[in-house]
Protein backbone atom coordinates (compact mmCIF):
# COMPACT_ATOMS: atom_id res chain seq x y z
CA UNK A 1 0.00 0.00 0.00
CA UNK A 2 1.48 3.32 -1.05
CA UNK A 3 0.34 6.33 1.66
CA UNK A 4 0.67 9.39 -0.98
CA UNK A 5 -1.85 7.28 -2.87
CA UNK A 6 -3.90 6.08 0.01
CA UNK A 7 -4.28 10.06 1.35
CA UNK A 8 -5.34 11.09 -2.44
CA UNK A 9 -8.25 8.60 -1.95
CA UNK A 10 -9.01 10.20 1.41
CA UNK A 11 -8.88 13.49 0.23
CA UNK A 12 -11.63 13.71 -1.52
CA UNK A 13 -14.92 14.30 0.04
CA UNK A 14 -16.85 12.19 -2.15
CA UNK A 15 -14.73 9.19 -2.28
CA UNK A 16 -15.05 9.68 1.50
CA UNK A 17 -18.66 9.81 1.29
CA UNK A 18 -18.37 6.57 -0.79
CA UNK A 19 -16.01 4.49 1.78
CA UNK A 20 -18.10 5.88 4.34
CA UNK A 21 -21.66 4.86 2.66
CA UNK A 22 -19.82 1.24 2.00
CA UNK A 23 -19.56 0.65 5.81
CA UNK A 24 -23.38 0.40 5.91
CA UNK A 25 -24.49 0.08 2.44
CA UNK A 26 -28.03 -0.96 2.63
CA UNK A 27 -28.78 2.38 4.59
CA UNK A 28 -26.47 4.61 2.09
CA UNK A 29 -27.82 2.96 -0.97
CA UNK A 30 -30.71 2.37 -3.08
CA UNK A 31 -31.42 -1.32 -3.24
CA UNK A 32 -29.93 -3.47 -6.32
CA UNK A 33 -31.74 -5.52 -8.15
CA UNK A 34 -28.17 -8.36 -8.97
CA UNK A 35 -26.05 -9.48 -5.70
CA UNK A 36 -26.27 -9.38 -2.16
CA UNK A 37 -24.54 -6.62 -0.68
CA UNK A 38 -23.12 -7.89 2.19
CA UNK A 39 -21.74 -10.97 0.59
CA UNK A 40 -20.57 -9.54 -3.07
CA UNK A 41 -20.76 -5.69 -2.09
CA UNK A 42 -22.61 -3.20 -3.72
CA UNK A 43 -23.02 -2.03 -7.62
CA UNK A 44 -21.49 0.76 -9.30
CA UNK A 45 -24.96 1.55 -10.59
CA UNK A 46 -25.85 1.71 -6.89
CA UNK A 47 -23.63 3.73 -5.69
CA UNK A 48 -23.98 6.22 -8.73
CA UNK A 49 -27.47 6.30 -7.50
CA UNK A 50 -26.49 6.99 -3.96
CA UNK A 51 -24.32 10.01 -4.73
CA UNK A 52 -25.54 11.35 -7.53
CA UNK A 53 -22.80 11.36 -10.22
CA UNK A 54 -22.28 9.85 -13.45
CA UNK A 55 -21.45 6.51 -13.91
CA UNK A 56 -17.69 7.19 -15.50
CA UNK A 57 -17.35 9.57 -12.06
CA UNK A 58 -18.27 7.13 -10.38
CA UNK A 59 -16.13 4.48 -11.51
CA UNK A 60 -13.12 6.48 -11.53
CA UNK A 61 -13.73 7.06 -7.97
CA UNK A 62 -14.54 3.62 -6.79
CA UNK A 63 -10.83 3.21 -9.28
CA UNK A 64 -8.85 4.81 -6.89
CA UNK A 65 -9.92 3.62 -4.04
CA UNK A 66 -9.51 0.49 -5.07
CA UNK A 67 -5.66 1.34 -6.22
CA UNK A 68 -5.37 2.37 -2.79
CA UNK A 69 -5.90 -0.91 -0.87
CA UNK A 70 -9.27 0.88 0.18
CA UNK A 71 -12.35 -1.72 -1.06
CA UNK A 72 -12.05 -4.95 -2.94
CA UNK A 73 -13.56 -5.75 -6.54
CA UNK A 74 -15.48 -8.73 -7.49
CA UNK A 75 -16.96 -9.40 -11.26
CA UNK A 76 -19.95 -11.28 -11.78
CA UNK A 77 -20.90 -11.21 -15.41
CA UNK A 78 -22.04 -7.51 -16.45
CA UNK A 79 -21.62 -6.73 -12.91
CA UNK A 80 -18.82 -5.39 -10.50
CA UNK A 81 -19.80 -4.90 -6.87
CA UNK A 82 -17.51 -3.34 -4.20
CA UNK A 83 -16.82 -3.62 -0.54
CA UNK A 84 -14.45 -2.01 2.02
CA UNK A 85 -11.52 -3.63 2.59
CA UNK A 86 -11.31 -3.75 6.30
CA UNK A 87 -7.68 -5.48 6.16
CA UNK A 88 -6.51 -2.67 4.10
CA UNK A 89 -8.12 -0.13 5.82
CA UNK A 90 -6.60 -1.68 9.38
CA UNK A 91 -2.83 -1.68 7.22
CA UNK A 92 -3.08 2.14 6.31
CA UNK A 93 -3.94 2.77 9.82
CA UNK A 94 -0.65 0.68 11.12
CA UNK A 95 0.90 2.49 8.37
CA UNK A 96 0.01 6.07 9.80
CA UNK A 97 0.88 4.88 13.72
CA UNK A 98 4.24 3.72 12.79
CA UNK A 99 5.19 6.08 10.13
CA UNK A 100 3.37 9.70 11.00
CA UNK A 101 4.14 11.23 14.61
CA UNK A 102 2.41 14.48 15.66
CA UNK A 103 2.60 17.16 18.16
CA UNK A 104 -0.39 17.53 20.63
CA UNK A 105 -0.37 21.31 21.00
CA UNK A 106 -2.27 22.77 23.72
CA UNK A 107 -5.81 23.52 22.29
CA UNK A 108 -5.41 19.96 21.55
CA UNK A 109 -4.92 20.17 17.67
CA UNK A 110 -1.98 18.32 16.00
CA UNK A 111 0.79 19.16 13.84
CA UNK A 112 3.66 17.42 12.07
CA UNK A 113 6.45 16.83 13.98
CA UNK A 114 10.03 18.23 14.32
CA UNK A 115 11.20 17.40 17.65
CA UNK A 116 9.79 17.67 20.63
CA UNK A 117 6.92 15.63 22.63
CA UNK A 118 4.81 13.82 20.23
CA UNK A 119 1.27 11.82 20.78
CA UNK A 120 1.28 8.18 20.06
CA UNK A 121 -2.06 8.74 17.14
CA UNK A 122 -3.12 4.99 17.66
CA UNK A 123 -3.37 5.78 21.57
CA UNK A 124 -4.79 9.94 20.97
CA UNK A 125 -8.03 8.63 23.48
CA UNK A 126 -5.50 8.45 26.25
CA UNK A 127 -3.16 10.96 25.46
CA UNK A 128 0.14 9.35 26.23
CA UNK A 129 2.93 11.69 25.82
CA UNK A 130 6.56 10.13 24.92
CA UNK A 131 9.40 12.05 24.17
CA UNK A 132 10.35 12.52 20.25
CA UNK A 133 13.09 10.30 18.99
Amino acid sequence: MDLVTAFKALSNPIRLKILDGLQDPARHFPPQDEGDVEVDGVCVGSIQEGIGLSQSSTSDYLGLLHKAGLVTVKRRGQWTYYKRDEAGIQRLAEMIRTTVRFELLENGSARGLRGKVVIDVADKAAATRRPAA
